[in-house]
């Protein structure tokens, strides 16, 4: 996962550590912006601090790929959806 620059394209941060082979996975910002969320193909869902791209938090969501990802604009709850039903 990349953050870049609207602007000029420039890469601000990556961040890693979750597995996106062959499904097309999403990721969404935390409600303040402090972190970045994304699924994987392993049924995680990984958390990571915007500023310094580690991995600050994951949650085994699902037993198959987590495909979609949504986070509540104004309280601390996501919205997952997976293919495994």
């Amino acid at each position: 996962v990349r953050l870049m620059d609207k602007s000029n394209g420039e890469l601000l941060n990556a961040y890693g550590g979750h597995k996106s082979d062959s499904y097309k996975v999403e990721c969404c910002m935390t409600h303040g912006d402090s972190h970045v969320v994304c699924g994987s193909e392993d049924g995680r869902v990984l958390f990571w601090d915007l500023l310094d791209g580690k991995v600050a938090h994951t949650l085994e969501a699902h037993t198959h790929v987590v495909c979609g990802v949504s986070m509540h604009p104004k309280q601390d709850m996501l919205l997952t959806s997976s293919v495994d039903g």
